[in-house]
């Protein structure tokens, strides 16, 4: 039995669905119970008063009993292994990774640094933006307020990069999470760090000599529009300031994957 942190469940049961893997439903349970009473007045055990009339009752009682999304994912995993409709990098190392495939793969997981950066930029947007449209080119952060900026603990829903490195494989793998898709309010996305298997789809294939570009999730929730008011020179001057505020080095560069690599839309994490 697998136990996930992480469960994208509408794409399980896509999943489900063009696999033929029969989807869990809820089912109800019906229990009928027949008694009959006499001729006088009388409290029964549950403190109804009841008469007997020498009629037959009959109770129908309906239960339902709701089957977790868990079984869901154990189905459709099982199912896919057994009919060999992936690739399953766990059992065959060099197996070829293929477009829109199912694959189940093993490695650590760690924030791309797109990702390292935009937790300390994201609460910082409002900021940045104020800067970019008085039409600055080198941004200025505002220490009290990015110190006060990370007080509030909040959950982000903005989508994540993520990056596996599997032992036995030359090529990265990024996926892209959210944060709704965790189970549970006490699963934060610290806890899909380190080794992990991940179950999904390979949703692009990124060859020899090109590049994905992470760009778009240092500045999570905003659109494209707003990210084009900060050209390369103030994203690069913001790195820069936010490498010597954090003491650790940010390269522009990393926010690009060179290939060969894969991105996997994820329907499921599990250690």
């Amino acid at each position: 039995m697998r136990s996930p942190v992480y469960m994208n469940v509408p794409l399980l049961q896509n999943m489900a669905d063009y696999y033929n893997v029969p989807i869990p439903e809820d089912a109800q349970v019906t229990r009928k119970s027949t008694g009959s009473a006499g001729s006088k007045i009388g409290i029964d055990k549950g403190l109804v008063a009841s008469r007997d009339t020498g009629r037959s009752s009959e109770l129908v009682e309906v239960f339902e009993t709701r089957l977790r999304p868990v079984r869901l994912l154990n189905d459709v995993v099982d199912h896919i292994s057994r009919e060999t409709s992936g690739v399953d990098l766990t059992l065959n190392p060099d197996a070829s990774v293929v477009h829109r495939e199912p694959i189940i793969v093993e490695g650590v997981i760690s924030p791309s640094p797109a990702t390292k950066a935009a937790e300390y930029l994201e609460p910082m947007i409002p900021q940045l933006m104020e800067q970019a449209a008085a039409g600055a080119t080198e941004m200025k952060l505002d220490q009290a307020r990015f110190i006060s900026s990370f007080s509030r603990n909040e959950r982000s829903s903005n989508p994540k990069a993520y990056l596996i490195d599997p032992a036995d494989r030359i090529e990265k793998f990024v996926v892209i999470l959210r944060s709704d898709n965790l189970v549970g309010e006490e699963v934060s996305l610290e806890d899909i760090l380190g080794e992990m298997t991940v179950f999904g789809l390979v949703e692009k294939v990124v060859r020899e000599r090109s590049m994905i570009s992470l760009e778009k999730y240092l500045l999570p929730g905003m659109n494209r529009s707003l990210r084009r008011l900060l050209p390369d020179p103030v994203i690069a001057d913001m790195l820069e300031k936010l490498s010597d505020t954090l003491k650790e080095d940010i390269d522009p560069e990393d926010l690009h994957v060179p290939g060969p690599a894969y991105v996997i839309d994820v329907a499921a994490i599990f250690a």
